[in-house]
């Protein structure tokens, strides 16, 4: 969709009903609000910056919001254009669970290499933190999180071992929770 027409497209609006579980109305009206956010069609990450300093106000959710906007940013161009903004918040707000186990994987998995090691996983844990305001052990929690998930012992969490654990210990999605 890029920067261009100000209405949304009917090729546009059809394809979003397709991927996404939002109405053509709830679409609509999503449009309207994201454009008038971001007048050229796309968000920056410092736009998505902004958009999480409104909503955690008491922390800092700056490291937080580049990862996240890296997941919302498919085609790796810098923008997050509406088309990308709601695929991924239908992720969020109405996926299944495995498809918020896959994103939370993806926004953990910082290298896109498949695989989530310590540091990333320290990482994003460390920015929830600090995007809620709270000073819990980040270390803990990934050394239980390895303890738990890592079934091979290689050192890394793959996407299936990050899924598996997760259903079994909700602790570690629910510190992604948004509301």
């Amino acid at each position: 969709m890029g920067g261009g027409s100000s209405k949304l497209s009917p090729d546009t609006l059809e394809d979003l009903r397709g991927s996404t579980a939002f109405s053509e109305r709830e679409l609509r009206q999503w449009y309207i609000d994201f454009r008038a956010s971001c007048p050229d069609g796309r968000l920056d990450k410092k736009g998505m910056e902004r958009m999480f300093k409104q909503i955690y106000p008491e922390g800092n959710a700056v490291r937080f919001a580049e990862n996240a906007f890296r997941t919302y940013d498919k085609n790796g161009d810098g923008f997050i254009d509406f088309k990308e903004f709601m695929c991924g918040i239908s992720v969020m707000s109405r996926g299944s669970n495995e498809d918020k186990l896959r994103w939370a994987f993806s926004l953990y998995d910082q290298d896109g290499n498949g695989s989530i090691s310590r540091e990333e996983a320290a990482s994003i844990i460390q920015a929830v933190y600090k995007m809620y305001n709270t000073n819990y052990s980040t270390t803990e929690l990934v050394d239980k999180m390895f303890t738990s998930f890592d079934k091979n012992k290689d050192g890394v969490l793959s996407m299936e071992e990050f899924i598996e654990g997760s259903k079994k210990d909700k602790s570690f999605i629910k510190i992604l929770e948004w509301n």
